[in-house]
Parts: C-alpha cells; sequence; structure tokens
C-alpha cells in the first residue's frame, strides 16, 4: 500500500487536538470548500471572470472537499447510518421538487 493508500487513522489528530478546535477547523473548510465551489461556478461562464482555469478551479474543489472529509473523520461524532438516511431524503424531496417545477406545479412562496 502506497502513501496514498494508505488509511487514515481517526484517532491520530484528536489526540493532538480537541473536538472544539476541530469544530472550528470544520467550519473554516467549509467555508473554503464553497469560496472554491463559487470559483468553478465562475469558470463556467463569462459573466465574472477568473485569472484561474476551470481545471484548477476544479482541483481546487477537490482539495477543499477532501480537507472537509478529512477533518469529520478525525472529529468521529458524525454517524454516519443517520447522514445517509437524511441525505436519501432529502434527495427524494429535491428531485420532487425538481420534477415539480418541471411541470409547472410549484408556485416558489408566491401567492396564487
Amino acid at each position: 500500500m502506497n502513501d496514498g493508500q494508505r488509511r487514515i487513522d481517526q484517532r491520530d489528530i484528536p489526540s493532538f487536538l480537541p473536538t472544539w478546535e476541530l469544530l472550528a477547523m470544520l467550519a473554516e473548510e467549509c467555508c473554503e470548500l464553497g469560496q472554491a465551489a463559487l470559483k468553478v461556478r465562475r469558470c463556467l461562464d463569462d459573466l465574472n471572470p477568473t485569472r484561474m482555469t476551470f481545471n484548477e478551479a476544479l482541483a481546487k474543489l477537490n482539495e477543499e472537499w477532501a480537507d472537509v472529509l478529512l477533518v469529520i473523520r478525525q472529529l468521529n461524532i458524525i454517524d454516519q447510518p443517520l447522514v445517509y438516511e437524511i441525505m436519501k431524503e432529502k434527495h427524494d424531496r429535491w428531485l420532487k421538487h425538481l420534477r415539480e417545477h418541471e411541470k409547472g406545479e410549484t408556485d416558489h412562496g408566491q401567492e396564487n
């Protein structure tokens, strides 16, 4: 197994940093992930150009996603089965909303 495939130990970082510091780091990394996503979005059109190429922006998005996942794994307080159940429910609700919108069945909060 090479270094890139090495299993990440969930106990090594928390032996140095308390939970509250990991939570602060998670918030920071989530903000950076949001910024990276916005940069990719800017690369998709010329409305608000950026000097970063699409591939550079995508690489940054992947890097920030990895940072978020790393911190979450180190926290070891996330209930993965619960998270997957929530994701399924949200996916189904999102898809239902998109289908309703496509059929013109939603009013987007506007009064009738």
